[in-house]
């Protein structure tokens, strides 16, 4: 992975999003090997994750279809 925090958000978009999406995968594999409390840390990372990833996405759509009208 080798991005740090403010390396992400110097990316484009889309490599953010997939970025977003390996630490939700990464976080939900440890969850998955992990018990109690850790567990659930482990996912509500994955979902906060996945929720960035997809907040990002969506403001690109927005980008997207403002630049183009």
């Amino acid at each position: 992975m080798g991005a740090g925090m403010n390396d992400l958000s110097a990316l484009p978009p889309l490599e953010r999003i997939k970025h977003y999406l390996d630490l939700a995968d990464d976080a939900r594999r440890e969850g998955a090997r992990a018990a109690g409390s850790a567990r659930e840390s482990y996912l509500m990372f994955a979902e906060r994750w996945e929720r960035l990833a997809a907040d990002t996405a969506r403001q690109m759509r927005q980008m997207l279809k403002t630049s183009t009208h």
